[in-house]
């Protein structure tokens, strides 16, 4: 319940720093970022730190009744991709949530590879030494098990006890090194729409298409066009005049106007990358972009038309 309080915290400061305060988007966020690296307790950030480093249980076999894998031989997610070899050996952990801390349970050796569960996955089979504590291994949750190399649990122990300045500054920097250069493309190709008219043009070209009675088709869809290379906001001011224009010739709902333009623009901004959000949940699931790029687009084309409706 903590962890939840934290994150709404998160939530609220976002929200009321940009609606109440009118403070700029990027000082909410990071002022919420540093609320939430406060609030975080030092047992979270040893689990997530060390679960980031290591390597999850698959699956056990303690007692000689699995007919996947030998007795005394573990199965852990993680395979050559992730730096594994045969032969390489590994400490067994169980978190402690009480405590706040890892158990050492004993030590495994990695023996060989099999496919997993998705395609080009991998999964390691380990053989647990002798001296490791099965019986405690057997009793515990496989979520709190931990199987991880000594070099990354010093590094993972000596990131857990970072400042709170270091940690959001590492976590921002992590950020732009995986999506920076794209989001940083996009931006370029957003300046050029809007300074060459050519956003301009496909607004005009749109209600040219649809004509003055459909004029709130044609702006939700231009909005979800230009809202996949050009940020939300900056769609909203280059079309907020075409729309007062519009409501000067027909004498139609201004207000149609202005949430047709929000419906398409923020439809795309949210579901299609390369804008960042879409960007950031691409990366942080593991789905390719090509794919994010179809999926939200298609997705998006639907909410769009459902919110136009």
């Amino acid at each position: 319940m903590y962890l939840i309080f934290i994150l709404l915290t998160g939530v609220a400061i976002v929200v009321g720093g940009i609606l109440w305060f009118r403070l700029h988007a990027y000082l909410a966020l990071i002022l919420a970022a540093f609320t939430v690296a406060m609030l975080t307790p030092q047992s979270a950030l040893n689990r997530f730190f060390l679960q980031s480093a290591g390597f999850s249980l698959v699956q056990t076999a303690t007692n000689g009744n699995s007919a996947e894998i030998p007795d005394r031989h573990v199965l852990l997610a993680g395979g050559r991709e992730q730096g594994l070899r045969e032969r390489d050996r590994l400490l067994v952990m169980r978190f402690d949530d009480a405590a706040g801390t890892c158990v050492d349970l004993g030590n495994v050796t990695i023996l060989s590879f099999q496919p997993g569960t998705r395609p080009k996955q991998e999964w390691a089979l380990a053989a647990l030494d002798d001296d490791t504590d099965v019986d405690v291994l057997q009793a515990a949750d496989p979520q709190d098990i931990l199987l991880i190399d000594s070099i990354s649990l010093r590094k993972a122990r000596k990131q857990s006890k970072a400042t709170i300045g270091a940690r959001v500054t590492q976590g921002f920097g992590d950020t732009c090194i995986k999506i920076g250069i794209l989001i940083a493309m996009a931006g370029i190709i957003g300046k050029c729409l809007l300074d060459s008219g050519a956003a301009d043009r496909i607004v005009r070209t749109a209600l040219n298409w649809l004509g003055e009675r459909a004029a709130p088709v044609a702006f939700a869809l231009s909005g979800f066009v230009l809202g996949i290379p050009v940020f939300f906001d900056t769609v909203f001011y280059l079309m907020i005049p075409l729309g007062k224009a519009m409501r000067m010739r027909t004498g139609r709902n201004y207000l149609m106007y202005v949430l047709t333009i929000v419906c398409g623009a923020t439809m795309a901004h949210s579901l299609v990358p390369p804008t960042p959000g879409p960007l950031a949940v691409s990366e942080e699931l593991g789905v390719d972009l090509g794919t994010m790029i179809v999926a939200g687009g298609l997705l998006g084309l639907c909410t769009a038309t459902f919110g136009c409706l």
